[in-house]
């Protein structure tokens, strides 16, 4: 029904209703929506009085009753007793009657009508009644692609060609590059490093362009004169089929999932190509290696909506997270500064007694929900499918690089039938693959870093019929970054300390934040521990000193001392030059215990000749040459693949003019790594 003739129809609805379908209703559900809503609905509660309903709607999956208060009308003190204490007696009997009752006030719908939009698409976005009308309607931009089309446009007309768009996973980044690409025209060019990317891009690109062509550039196929090419960064870097492209050939080039961008692949391709506009999409702009992704992209950020905004506003689902105990000791298992060992994971993460808890908390929690598994190892994701289809649980694993693309894609679809119920991967479904339904999330490693974290958090929050909400298990064992995932899941609740009660959060959206009584115990030990002096490392290099194994001059232990500390305490006593040189005189020792592979064996060279010489006397040392210099090879060591930039004497050290606090926090970095590998070398001793 048309608008128009739907407020016709029913005249007897006073202004605020009115309102309520103009500026609420109508823009999230449209004319097909209109056919569902019932203004001055009656039922009979169980006292057998009549009641009315400012507005009715009854679908297979739940009844709705939805209110339009008016503050003179229902206000508590505005009211007589007697109507107020009538109005909450008629809301319960609603809700008895398995009404979901929904409220809207009438200053917010004249006010603020995208606050009311947003709570009525999060009440129906689970309904597989009205939820298809969303579908029909998501050709056209909704709310966030709305947004982020008018900074666009901004962005452009401001002389502005190129920019990054971060939308959190579920929010229709490659819609909005198909948005955006009818707004410029041109041909484009559409750029991935997955071919599950392509596939999805390529079938979102024919909803909005049904009539134009497209064709694949990966591996065999060599797409070139269609309007839509949609390339694998693999295969478009390679010289011949890059410089088979006039730099001009493309008019608009989107680079998908773009904070891998700095990869030398996508370097190329960008440095050689010269569009009207470069687009970066991405959810997780951070990358793990510290590199900058905004400077690649001209410094402008076009616009940004995090995974706390969508949910909080409706476009993505709440959460109920679980951190549960895992009963592995991690301090046992290398780690390089940014991941475990992958072999030493998969002989403690193995084993009967894991699987079986694992399995009894799924059935417990997930019972019959979809769930997606993250996994450590082709290795471990076989296994896992194995032991879950031994209880019964149908299950495939998939893992990057050894499941042949057909059987992938039928595995995807299998899953998205429901044929199967849990699908066990190792590095895909991080990135760009659309399973929307995903009722469950199972964390079966320890999760690295934020990005990794948000985007497999994200592979469940896209919004699905009859989906109210994403269940996701977390096992969580004292390894690195148990403490940081704590944070970053703790942070979307818009929690940024722990609060004096961690075994359960929850938020205003929806969300819920559930840690067992074993992991909050966890994190007491291990913030006691890094609150604590560790003794160990204190002895184990004196120890060393006394063996004449440090060359040069022995430093005070009581330097050491406070260098330990520095770890976790505000040792402003101690110099960042003191650090420096401690990490270089213990890394001349270390150095000769360790297997290093031929790039570390030239830089310890390097530092080992830096300082043979050095003393721990009181200099005055200005950080600009040489001494700033081996502050960076010193991050580099320690900090394995985090590509930290030597400066040379025309640049400025970042750390002129520091406070004392961002001297220490470049020092812990530097001890960080320097305890990592003492570590080491008394599990290779022992």
């Amino acid at each position: 029904m048309q608008l128009a003739d739907f407020l016709e129809k029913y005249a007897v609805m006073n202004e605020a209703e009115r309102l309520f379908v103009r500026l609420v209703f109508y823009p999230v559900l449209g004319e097909h929506g209109l056919d569902f809503l019932n203004p001055q609905c009656s039922f009979i509660d169980s006292h057998n009085k009549n009641r009315l309903i400012d507005f009715a709607i009854e679908t297979g999956f739940r009844k709705y009753a939805i209110e339009i208060d008016g503050f003179v009308y229902h206000a508590e003190g505005q009211v007589s007793r007697e109507k107020f204490a009538d109005d909450i007696q008629r809301e319960n009997e609603l809700k008895i009657a398995g009404w979901f009752v929904l409220r809207f006030a009438y200053d917010t719908i004249v006010q603020k009508p995208e606050n009311c939009m947003d709570q009525l698409h999060r009440a129906i976005a689970p309904d597989d009644d009205l939820n298809p009308l969303f579908q029909k309607r998501e050709i056209v931009p909704h709310i966030p692609q709305q947004l982020a089309l008018e900074a666009f446009e901004k962005s452009f007309a401001a002389g502005h060609r190129k920019g990054l768009v971060v939308l959190a996973t579920g929010l229709g980044k490659t819609l909005l590059a198909a948005f955006i690409a009818k707004r410029l025209g041109g041909r484009v060019l559409f750029l991935a490093h997955r071919e599950e990317i392509l596939d999805q891009a390529a079938k979102d690109f024919k909803r909005v362009f049904p009539d134009h062509s497209s064709a694949f550039h990966k591996a065999e196929h060599f797409g070139r004169h269609e309007d839509f090419i949609f390339a694998t960064v693999q295969t478009l870097s390679q010289e011949s089929r890059l410089k088979s492209f006039n730099p001009d050939h493309f008019s608009f080039v989107i680079v998908d999932e773009s904070h891998h961008t700095a990869a030398e692949t996508y370097r190329q391709v960008l440095e050689h190509l010269q569009p009207k506009f470069l687009l970066g999409l991405t959810a997780t702009p951070d990358r793990m290696d510290n590199r900058e992704i905004l400077p690649l992209y001209g410094n402008n950020l076009i616009f940004e909506m995090s995974l706390e905004e969508g949910i909080r506003r409706g476009f993505l689902t709440p959460f109920t997270y679980y951190g549960l105990y895992d009963d592995i000791d991690y301090s046992q298992i290398y780690f390089n500064g940014r991941w475990y060992n992958e072999k030493d994971l998969d002989k403690v993460l193995l084993i009967d007694k894991r699987d079986e808890a694992i399995i009894k908390e799924f059935k417990q929690r997930i019972g019959d929900r979809k769930a997606i598994a993250f996994c450590v190892s082709k290795k471990h994701a076989l296994r896992s499918a194995d032991k879950f289809n031994a209880a019964g649980i149908k299950s495939v694993c998939i893992v990057s690089g050894e499941t042949r693309m057909e059987l992938r894609r039928h595995y995807v679809q299998e899953f998205r039938n429901g044929k199967i119920q849990v699908v066990f991967v190792r590095d895909i479904f991080n990135e760009g693959v659309d399973v929307p339904d995903v009722e469950a999330l199972l964390f079966l490693r320890p999760t690295e870093s934020k990005t990794v974290f948000t985007q497999q958090l994200g592979r469940g929050l896209r919004v699905s019929p009859r989906k109210e909400r994403v269940v996701v298990l977390d096992f969580v064992g004292n390894d690195k970054m148990a403490l940081e995932r704590e944070k970053w899941i703790r942070s979307l609740l818009g929690e940024k300390e722990a609060p004096e009660k961690r075994e359960y959060q929850y938020d205003n959206s929806g969300n819920e934040v559930h840690f067992s009584a074993e992991v909050i115990q966890l994190f007491f030990q291990l913030e006691a521990g890094l609150k604590r002096p560790d003794s160990y490392y204190i002895s184990f290099v004196e120890e060393a000193m006394r063996k004449g194994h440090l060359a040069g001059t022995t430093p005070p232990i009581k330097w050491l001392r406070y260098s330990v500390q520095l770890r976790s305490a505000d040792a402003e006593c101690v110099e960042i030059e003191t650090v420096v040189i401690l990490a270089g005189k213990i890394l001349c020792y270390i150095t000769n215990n360790l297997n290093l592979d031929e790039e570390r064996a030239k830089m310890s060279d390097k530092l080992r000749q830096h300082f043979s010489g050095a003393t721990l006397e009181k200099h005055q040392f200005g950080f600009d040459g040489s001494l700033a210099r081996m502050v960076y090879r010193l991050l580099n060591f320690f900090n394995p693949g985090a590509h930290y930039h030597e400066i040379d004497r025309d640049h400025e050290w970042p750390l002129d003019g520091a406070t004392t606090s961002e001297k220490l926090k470049l020092a812990k970095k530097i001890l960080g790594g320097l305890l990592e590998r003492l570590s080491v070398l008394k599990s290779v001793s022992d």
